[in-house]
């Protein structure tokens, strides 16, 4: 790097405060060895604002032998591109796999409004099944949109991901990052917000359906387990129905078509907020307990995967970990705020209502 340019950055990082110890130059970057101050979190934030102007971006992190250097090197901005195209198909591929979904289900369909006392049309059943699957899921990923785009960082998404009907009809949607998150508040708050508006709109959903829910005894609630499309809800439903519609000792409530939906959605975001990997969930366990703690959770997790019989998830987070870590954030030596560890007991609560002991078998 040119010593022109060193100069100017080592400005650049006197100008925010930054105590500079030392330089030192690499062919393609330039490090700074600073203090170690509680004020460089702050400092790093205004100093990522300037260089991102520049097209380069500065990575703080904290050496072996205990020094922070704040390394600096080019960045490439991302290339505009039109998704628009590529959206609209999956958006309208996971319609149909609903669709077929609801199709395939439509009889256990008509035996639950029957069960139920719901009146109501193919047409309506249709509407509702299709749009709670739509709103649960693109509402997961504009909860990541938008912190995403609250701190700056360019998305693009989201992109639905069509299911296999009469299984799992849509895997929900993604989106893809083209930044890096400044600070592990930000890395934790990008990877909260998506599963925390999951989970509020799977909540509200879950009000309507346990409001048309009927109650039903308990043994006779078991003996109807072992049939084709009755399944166990997660104790957040339970906390709902208990609020909204209490029944009496030895009675359970019984959920028409909209049960599906919601436990599917509360079982998405229970799987997604294991603190492993690439998941949500990794991301926050990234920004909460570092480098090396996220290694360790992400082996504990494939280990409960298995366990549960969640096999294929395990497999899918091995193959794409690879043991190769979590990059973090530009800043990985700030530690994280006291608004962000409450957040992450409300991670914590929310994981745990949406535990679902019994894996998807059908």
């Amino acid at each position: 790097m040119e010593s022109n340019v060193v100069s100017q950055l080592e400005t650049t990082m006197r100008k925010y405060g930054f105590e500079i110890e030392n330089v030192e130059l690499n062919p393609y970057y330039v490090s700074f060895i600073v203090k170690d101050k509680k004020d460089n979190k702050e400092n790093f934030i205004k100093l990522c604002n300037e260089l991102k102007t520049e097209n380069r971006l500065p990575f703080m992190r904290k050496r072996k032998d205990g020094k922070v250097a704040i390394s600096i090197v080019e960045s490439i901005a991302p290339k505009r591109r039109s998704d628009s195209k590529m959206m609209i198909i999956l958006l309208l591929a996971t319609v149909l796999t609903v669709s077929l979904d609801f199709l395939q289900r439509y009889n256990g369909i008509v035996v639950l409004n029957k069960l139920i006392g719901r009146q109501s049309s193919f047409l309506v059943d249709f509407s509702e099944y299709t749009l709670a699957f739509l709103f649960i899921f693109g509402l997961h990923e504009i909860g990541h949109k938008i912190m995403a785009t609250l701190y700056g960082i360019p998305t693009r998404g989201p992109f639905f991901i069509p299911g296999i009907p009469g299984l799992i009809p849509t895997f929900g949607a993604v989106i893809f990052q083209e930044g890096i998150p400044r600070n592990r508040d930000e890395l934790f708050d990008i990877g909260f917000s998506g599963p925390f508006f999951g989970f509020i709109s799977a909540t509200a959903i879950t009000i309507f359906a346990v409001k048309e829910a009927v109650p039903i005894r308990i043994e006779d609630f078991q003996s109807l387990l072992h049939t084709s499309g009755f399944i166990e809800m997660q104790p957040i439903v339970d906390i709902v129905a208990q609020l909204f519609k209490p029944v009496g000792s030895g009675y359970t409530l019984i959920m028409g078509l909209l049960g599906f939906p919601v436990w599917l959605a509360f079982l998405v975001t229970f799987i997604n907020m294991f603190p492993a990997a690439q998941l949500d969930g990794g991301h926050m366990a990234r920004a909460i307990f570092g480098e090396k703690g996220h290694k360790i959770l992400t082996v504990i997790s494939l280990v409960v995967y298995a366990l549960m019989g969640f096999w294929m998830m395990a497999l899918f987070v091995a193959l794409t970990w690879k043991f190769e870590g979590h990059p973090g954030p530009l800043d990985d030596v700030s530690e994280v705020s006291t608004s962000t560890k409450i957040k992450a007991v409300v991670g914590l609560a929310m994981f745990l209502l949406s535990a679902t002991i019994i894996p998807l078998t059908f």
